[in-house]
């Protein structure tokens, strides 16, 4: 609740992270506004809901795209609304 405090007062209005958030349990989408206690801080946050290791280690292969690379777009689509990723 205080973190996005703390990054508005380091100068930081957006986030990206991993651990912390259970996608569609504590947000429905990886993109959210994360108001801090108080509601006068605000920080424009995307969770990694499957981690870092995604895009780790990236293969220039058809087998990587279509294993592992679409699989975790298809994934993330399904909790964004709009056809657009960032």
């Amino acid at each position: 609740a205080q973190l996005p405090v703390i990054l508005n007062e380091a100068g930081m209005d957006n986030v990206i992270m991993w651990r912390g958030l259970h996608l569609n349990k504590h947000v429905k989408s990886p993109y959210f506004k994360w108001v801090g206690l108080g509601g006068k801080n605000t920080v424009y946050a995307l969770n990694l809901p499957q981690g870092y290791g995604t895009g780790m280690l990236l293969e220039p292969t058809v087998d990587y795209v279509y294993g592992r690379l679409d699989p975790a777009v298809d994934f993330i689509k399904q909790y964004t609304d709009g056809d657009i990723l960032i």
